[in-house]
Order: C-alpha cells, then sequence, then structure tokens
C-alpha cells in the first residue's frame, strides 16, 4: 500500500473509530479493557467494508493503527471541545 493510500486509510479508520465511541453504549464501553476496547474496534471496522475478503495487508494496517491512535485517544478518543473523559465516562488508568 503506497503512502497516500495509507495515510486515507489512517484517517478513515481514525473517523471511523472515534464516531464508534461516540455513538457506543458507554457502560459497555468503560468496561473493556485496553485489549477489549482495542478488539471491539477492529470487530466494527471490519464490518464497514474498507478492504476486500481476500485483502490480509489491510486488516494488519488497520490493527497497527488502532494500536497506535488508541494511546492517543485513551481516555479522551473524542472532540477536544468538550471534557471527554466525562462525556465517554471513561476512567484515566490512573483513577480506576
Amino acid at each position: 500500500m503506497n503512502t497516500l493510500a495509507r495515510k486515507a486509510l489512517e484517517e478513515r479508520v481514525e473517523r471511523e473509530a472515534r464516531d464508534l465511541l461516540k455513538g457506543g453504549d458507554q457502560t459497555y464501553l468503560n468496561g473493556l479493557s485496553r485489549a477489549g476496547l482495542l478488539e471491539a474496534l477492529e470487530t466494527e471496522l471490519r464490518f464497514l467494508g474498507l478492504y476486500a475478503h481476500e485483502d490480509q495487508e489491510t486488516p494488519l494496517m488497520i490493527q497497527d493503527i488502532l494500536r497506535q491512535k488508541l494511546d492517543a485517544w485513551w481516555p479522551s478518543p473524542v472532540d477536544d471541545e468538550v471534557d471527554e473523559t466525562q462525556q465517554l465516562g471513561f476512567s484515566t488508568p490512573s483513577s480506576s
């Protein structure tokens, strides 16, 4: 995958993941570990048609993107305009 295609994929994954985190069941999301949240996002993204069924490269790239971005989103994966920790109900690792 070339650099432009990867950048487009990264932007799409980030946009879709943020939408999923904003619109998802907050009680459910709060109960997930980091690994559980990563798996839930991967599962949801799999159904968006981001890649062909036989494509084996893109799912690995999506996993990589999510692993890199999830730490930046945790505990605040949505807009900076609102206190996302309260909005999403995530607790920071130090306050759990």
